[in-house]
Protein backbone atom coordinates (compact mmCIF):
# COMPACT_ATOMS: atom_id res chain seq x y z
CA UNK A 1 0.00 0.00 0.00
CA UNK A 2 3.06 2.30 -0.24
CA UNK A 3 2.43 3.35 -4.00
CA UNK A 4 -1.05 5.43 -2.01
CA UNK A 5 1.45 7.77 -0.44
CA UNK A 6 0.79 10.34 -2.31
CA UNK A 7 -2.83 10.03 -1.65
CA UNK A 8 -2.90 9.85 1.34
CA UNK A 9 -0.59 13.15 1.59
CA UNK A 10 -2.95 14.81 -0.86
CA UNK A 11 -6.41 13.85 1.23
CA UNK A 12 -4.82 15.35 4.28
CA UNK A 13 -4.03 18.77 2.14
CA UNK A 14 -7.42 18.73 -0.26
CA UNK A 15 -9.16 20.96 1.69
CA UNK A 16 -6.35 23.43 2.89
CA UNK A 17 -5.44 23.85 -0.63
CA UNK A 18 -8.18 24.31 -2.41
CA UNK A 19 -9.46 26.89 0.19
CA UNK A 20 -6.24 28.65 -0.13
CA UNK A 21 -6.58 28.70 -4.08
CA UNK A 22 -9.73 30.12 -3.65
CA UNK A 23 -9.10 32.42 -1.22
CA UNK A 24 -5.51 33.54 -2.65
CA UNK A 25 -5.21 32.36 -6.27
CA UNK A 26 -2.08 30.47 -5.64
CA UNK A 27 -1.09 27.01 -3.66
CA UNK A 28 1.77 27.07 -1.86
CA UNK A 29 5.41 25.25 -2.46
CA UNK A 30 5.25 24.18 1.53
CA UNK A 31 1.96 22.19 0.52
CA UNK A 32 2.52 21.02 -3.19
CA UNK A 33 6.49 20.31 -3.03
CA UNK A 34 6.42 17.84 -0.23
CA UNK A 35 3.44 16.47 -1.75
CA UNK A 36 5.95 14.87 -5.05
CA UNK A 37 8.14 14.31 -2.86
CA UNK A 38 5.95 11.63 -1.32
CA UNK A 39 4.38 10.38 -3.56
CA UNK A 40 7.69 9.18 -5.12
CA UNK A 41 9.20 7.80 -2.04
CA UNK A 42 5.67 5.89 -1.71
CA UNK A 43 5.78 4.65 -5.53
CA UNK A 44 9.56 3.74 -5.10
CA UNK A 45 9.16 1.88 -1.71
CA UNK A 46 5.85 -0.35 -3.83
CA UNK A 47 8.93 -1.74 -5.91
CA UNK A 48 6.57 -2.42 -8.82
CA UNK A 49 9.15 -0.72 -11.51
CA UNK A 50 6.88 -1.26 -14.45
CA UNK A 51 3.98 0.46 -12.71
CA UNK A 52 6.41 2.91 -11.58
CA UNK A 53 7.64 3.86 -15.24
CA UNK A 54 4.21 4.41 -16.09
CA UNK A 55 4.07 6.80 -13.22
CA UNK A 56 7.01 8.86 -13.92
CA UNK A 57 5.45 8.88 -17.79
CA UNK A 58 2.30 10.45 -16.65
CA UNK A 59 3.68 12.96 -14.23
CA UNK A 60 6.51 13.78 -16.25
CA UNK A 61 3.50 14.37 -18.95
CA UNK A 62 1.79 16.10 -17.06
CA UNK A 63 4.45 18.83 -14.99
CA UNK A 64 5.88 19.45 -19.69
CA UNK A 65 2.13 20.20 -20.47
CA UNK A 66 1.57 22.31 -17.12
CA UNK A 67 4.45 23.79 -17.99
CA UNK A 68 3.26 24.95 -21.51
CA UNK A 69 -0.05 26.25 -20.28
CA UNK A 70 1.42 28.25 -17.78
CA UNK A 71 3.71 29.64 -19.83
CA UNK A 72 1.12 30.79 -22.04
CA UNK A 73 -0.47 32.05 -19.03
CA UNK A 74 -3.26 29.71 -18.99
CA UNK A 75 -2.71 27.80 -15.40
CA UNK A 76 -0.23 29.05 -12.82
CA UNK A 77 2.74 26.76 -11.71
CA UNK A 78 1.32 25.79 -8.41
CA UNK A 79 -1.06 24.27 -10.61
CA UNK A 80 1.82 22.48 -12.28
CA UNK A 81 3.37 21.54 -9.16
CA UNK A 82 -0.07 19.65 -8.02
CA UNK A 83 -0.48 17.81 -11.43
CA UNK A 84 2.61 16.11 -10.97
CA UNK A 85 1.89 14.14 -7.83
CA UNK A 86 -1.32 13.48 -9.45
CA UNK A 87 0.10 12.30 -12.03
CA UNK A 88 2.26 10.34 -10.80
CA UNK A 89 -0.19 8.53 -8.41
CA UNK A 90 -3.17 8.17 -11.15
CA UNK A 91 -0.33 6.43 -13.45
CA UNK A 92 0.85 4.03 -11.18
CA UNK A 93 -3.08 2.69 -11.50
CA UNK A 94 -3.01 2.93 -15.44
CA UNK A 95 -2.61 6.47 -17.80
CA UNK A 96 -6.48 5.10 -18.04
CA UNK A 97 -7.50 6.75 -14.40
CA UNK A 98 -5.02 9.87 -15.53
CA UNK A 99 -7.23 10.54 -18.49
CA UNK A 100 -10.36 10.17 -16.19
CA UNK A 101 -9.46 12.12 -13.67
CA UNK A 102 -8.30 15.21 -16.14
CA UNK A 103 -11.92 14.62 -18.06
CA UNK A 104 -13.73 14.93 -14.83
CA UNK A 105 -11.24 18.05 -13.33
CA UNK A 106 -12.58 19.84 -17.02
CA UNK A 107 -16.12 18.70 -16.83
CA UNK A 108 -16.15 20.82 -13.38
CA UNK A 109 -14.29 23.76 -13.80
CA UNK A 110 -16.34 23.73 -17.65
CA UNK A 111 -19.68 23.57 -15.45
CA UNK A 112 -18.54 25.98 -12.93
CA UNK A 113 -17.56 28.82 -15.33
CA UNK A 114 -21.03 28.19 -17.55
CA UNK A 115 -23.13 28.21 -14.19
CA UNK A 116 -20.70 31.65 -12.84
CA UNK A 117 -21.64 33.30 -16.16
CA UNK A 118 -24.98 32.69 -16.64
CA UNK A 119 -25.56 34.29 -13.21
CA UNK A 120 -23.13 36.98 -14.30
CA UNK A 121 -20.56 37.24 -12.15
CA UNK A 122 -17.87 36.20 -13.94
CA UNK A 123 -16.96 37.17 -17.50
CA UNK A 124 -14.97 35.02 -20.50
CA UNK A 125 -12.25 36.89 -19.70
CA UNK A 126 -12.04 36.13 -15.72
CA UNK A 127 -10.06 33.77 -14.34
CA UNK A 128 -11.10 30.99 -11.82
CA UNK A 129 -8.90 28.84 -8.87
CA UNK A 130 -8.18 25.79 -11.06
CA UNK A 131 -6.47 23.60 -8.04
CA UNK A 132 -9.87 22.55 -6.20
CA UNK A 133 -10.65 21.01 -9.69
CA UNK A 134 -7.61 19.41 -10.23
CA UNK A 135 -8.17 17.76 -6.58
CA UNK A 136 -12.02 16.91 -7.01
CA UNK A 137 -10.60 15.43 -10.60
CA UNK A 138 -8.59 13.14 -9.26
CA UNK A 139 -10.48 11.80 -6.16
CA UNK A 140 -13.63 11.03 -8.89
CA UNK A 141 -10.78 9.25 -10.47
CA UNK A 142 -8.82 7.52 -7.74
CA UNK A 143 -11.49 7.07 -4.94
CA UNK A 144 -13.40 4.03 -6.98
CA UNK A 145 -10.31 2.88 -8.18
CA UNK A 146 -8.96 2.09 -4.23
CA UNK A 147 -12.44 1.46 -3.16
CA UNK A 148 -12.49 -1.90 -5.39
CA UNK A 149 -8.76 -3.10 -4.66
CA UNK A 150 -9.86 -2.93 -1.46
CA UNK A 151 -13.39 -4.09 -1.87
CA UNK A 152 -11.54 -7.15 -3.26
Amino acid sequence: MFELLGAAYLAIFSIPLAIIDVRERRLPNKITLPAIGVTLLGLLLANEWQRVGVALICGGALFAIGTGLSFKGWIGMGDVKLLVPIGLTLGWFGWELLALALGATFALAGAFVLVRMAMQKITASSTIALGPFLLMGFWAAVIPQVWSSIAR
